[in-house]
């Protein structure tokens, strides 16, 4: 496959002579008949036809070059951030994880915020490929395997055939890997430490969220028993709590979020966790010293 450069080159070159055309194509029009048995009439209609088709094949091939589309995007995206938060961010958000699951997460991470890539799509029944208003992007989610946009507004028709331009692709991932953190520590399930607080803290990790409080000490104690850290990852279906591999906030309602964020907001105030770092897309916190002493007070 040519090289992009070289592609650019080419169109550059082209470009550049476009204005001399239609003295070529008079020079050929009248030399060529003379040595061809082809009257002048013919020939300039064979050209127009032969030209049609290179510009056709032209705008193909620029197409090809230029972009990529949206779930080739997102697994090469997830495949070069393996190993960072972002990563981890779409294998965890969900309440069923799924391989198609993590693309769309992915999907929706490339997309999303101010520094998100461009996105582009049809509009069926229309065939025309455009892209799609930022506006319409912050109010809608990727689906099925990064293949449809659909909107918060069931209205609003979905779109379809979603493609990104290839230098965005590349300066959005450089941007995420230059935003990341560490990759949380795991809890191996089933894990039995000695000692009867560290047993009591793995039976209430492996407990179904839904079942477990999240006063300010049951938050403090459930991320001293996985990794340390608490992330919050905001995204268009919400927002979610992440210690380890549990997700504090599964299928809690308004109210019970909003209190899960004040208990949050009160560790924070009394020091006994601190923020570490903060982008447009994940908060993550982290148990201080005073924490740790108040945890085993």
């Amino acid at each position: 496959m040519p090289k992009l450069s070289s592609v650019k080159d080419f169109f550059g070159l082209i470009s550049s002579i476009h204005a001399a055309w239609p003295a070529l194509l008079l020079v050929v029009a009248f030399a060529i008949p003379h040595v061809v048995a082809i009257p002048p009439i013919a020939f300039v209609g064979l050209c127009i036809f032969v030209l049609a088709v290179l510009a056709l094949l032209t705008y193909k091939a620029r197409h090809r070059f230029i972009y990529l589309p949206l779930d080739v995007a997102a697994r090469e995206a997830y495949e070069q951030l393996d190993g960072t938060i972002w990563a981890v961010a779409a294998e965890r958000m969900h309440d069923k994880p799924s391989v198609g699951n993590t693309l769309d997460y992915m999907g929706q991470l490339l997309i999303n915020g101010n520094d998100g890539v461009a996105l582009f799509g049809n509009k069926p029944p229309s065939a025309i490929f455009k892209q799609i208003d930022s506006k319409l992007l912050k109010r809608s989610s990727v689906k099925d395997k990064c293949t449809w946009l659909r909107s918060s507004d069931p209205k609003e028709p979905p779109w379809t055939n979603l493609q990104v331009e290839r230098r965005a692709l590349r300066r959005r991932v450089k941007d995420m890997k230059a935003n990341d953190l560490p990759e949380p520590k795991q809890e191996q399930p089933g894990l039995m430490h000695v000692g009867i607080p560290s047993v009591e803290q793995q039976i209430e990790l492996m407990q179904p969220a839904a079942q477990q409080t999240n006063t300010p000490r049951d938050i403090l104690r459930k991320m001293i028993a996985a990794d340390g850290q608490l992330l919050i990852v905001t995204f268009l279906e919400g927002t979610n709590y992440q210690v380890g591999n549990v997700n504090l906030n599964s299928g809690y309602a308004p109210r019970e979020l909003a209190m899960l964020q004040e208990a949050v907001e009160e560790l924070a105030n009394k020091k006994l966790i601190r923020l570490r770092k903060k982008t447009d897309q994940f908060v993550m916190y982290e148990v201080t010293g005073a924490g740790y002493r108040e945890a085993e007070a």
